[in-house]
């Protein structure tokens, strides 16, 4: 990847990005909003009814279903450097007639539909943007003619896509491996909790993961603290999971959740 040094390092100093193929619409890297340049539609005061029945009906580059931004959104958008910054703002802190627009909200769409994507390094910047097909505006023709070697280099090498990973041998990995039940399963759950956080930083899934973490953690926990026969014996007698039920569990949520998302 060396050879996308400048490339990625560029990405790495920026957080707004245009699109050459998107003219209207600017991704936050920080948050993975994109937002729409208020010339193209201008933000202004309408009711919560009105706002986001008009912000669901926008359509725009095909990204559909936008919603209203929140207190919060434009709190963290609001600073030097956002491109819309001055019109935003000023919109914002404008004047208000309390007495006819008590009702009404700032209508400024945006689009989250990416906000669970893990956007935390520059290259996955790059593959997101590969895979949604954007082509970034970066303003000079050398960034430019990077993305597009590293876009066909992406494509070549198949690393855009999700590769399933082979239960046979995951099972072959983790039991036949010699380790006891405990540590084949944390290692299990580990690493496809590992694999899932590479393309989302939350998901339900994944609390649904660290819970049978800490379960399996609080079983090992209590063996660990026997020191009689009869405790052993007491614990053998308990139900614990399965490891081929946890890795028909791991896989099958696992490959649902990338064909969903991908």
């Amino acid at each position: 990847m060396n050879n996308f040094e400048h490339l990625l390092k560029l990405v790495d100093s920026k957080r707004w990005f245009f699109f050459k193929n998107s003219e209207h619409t600017l991704f936050d890297k920080k948050s993975s909003l994109f937002w729409i340049d208020p010339y193209y539609i201008f933000p202004e005061k309408l009711t919560i009814e009105e706002a986001q029945k008009k912000a669901s009906s926008i359509t725009i580059e095909n990204l559909s279903d936008w919603r209203v931004a929140t207190s919060t959104d434009l709190d963290d958008i609001l600073v030097a450097g956002f491109p819309f910054y001055e019109t935003y703002k000023n919109m914002r802190e404008g004047d208000w007639d309390f007495e006819n627009d008590f009702d009404k909200i700032l209508f400024i769409p945006c689009y989250d539909k990416f906000s669970n994507f893990n956007l935390e390094n520059s290259e996955r910047v790059l593959h997101f943007f590969t895979e949604n097909n954007l082509f970034p505006d970066f303003g000079d023709l050398k960034s430019e003619e990077q993305f597009l070697m590293f876009r066909r280099f992406s494509e070549k090498k198949g690393i855009l896509k999700v590769e399933k990973i082979d239960s046979n041998l995951l099972y072959s990995k983790f039991l036949n491996s010699g380790k006891e039940y405990f540590k084949n399963s944390l290692e299990l759950l580990n690493f496809v909790k590992l694999e899932i956080k590479k393309h989302h930083k939350k998901h339900s899934f994944l609390d649904s993961i660290d819970n049978f973490i800490n379960y399996i953690k609080s079983q090992e926990s209590e063996l660990l603290n026997i020191t009689s026969p009869e405790m052993l014996i007491e614990f053998q007698k308990r139900e614990r999971v399965d490891f081929n039920y946890l890795l028909e569990w791991s896989m099958k949520n696992f490959e649902h959740l990338m064909n969903k998302d991908f």
